[in-house]
């Protein structure tokens, strides 16, 4: 996906700092994990259980957990301002 510098130029946020998002399928877990520890990538979904502790222990990635993920949205602010929601 790519920012539409048109869209954001009025904004009162001023110019997106992100130009550019990929999104990445990765079928195997071990290879997400790799990716993740490495920082070729910067967010995996459906990690493995087992390397839990692996990915803690890393200076490059944290762990997020939540009882349903479902994606919704995805909200990027590089300026930091929390999104409201209704």
């Amino acid at each position: 996906m790519e920012a539409n510098q048109d869209y954001w130029k009025d904004s009162p946020k001023g110019m997106p700092k992100i130009k550019t998002i990929v999104f990445r399928t990765i079928p195997e877990t071990t290879t997400q994990i790799a990716e993740l520890l490495s920082g070729g990538v910067d967010i995996i979904r459906n990690g493995s259980a087992d390397q839990i502790e692996v990915v803690k222990s890393s200076s490059n990635a944290g762990i997020s957990a939540t009882k349903i993920l479902r994606v919704n949205s995805l909200v990027l602010d590089s300026a930091g301002v929390p999104a409201r929601h209704p």
